[in-house]
């Protein structure tokens, strides 16, 4: 298994930046290789009690483009932490 991410963010603070409300605004880029074994490892072709072969005893390899727009909020709880909540919606184009 095989992998390769790139997803970077642009966040427009609708207050100062880094506290209050935010919406952003991603762009994704992957590639993958995956095959001969269910994801996390599972090799026996059961994951949680479910059995699918197909999984298993095939080969998935490609790429992923897309792009996705988040909002979110952050709280400011000392000046070097932050505590943040976002909802996230992505639509993706293989």
């Amino acid at each position: 298994m095989k992998h390769f991410l790139l997803q970077p963010e642009y966040r427009k603070w609708f207050n100062e930046a880094f506290t209050g409300n935010f919406i952003g605004f991603q762009l994704h880029y992957a590639l993958f290789n995956y095959g001969g074994m269910l994801p996390w490892g599972f090799s026996d072709g059961k994951m949680l009690g479910i059995e699918n072969r197909q999984i298993a005893h095939n080969r998935y390899q490609g790429n992923l483009a897309g792009f996705g727009i988040s909002y979110g909020y952050q709280w400011m709880i000392s000046p070097q932490w932050n505590l943040g909540s976002r909802n996230l919606t992505r639509i993706c184009t293989p």
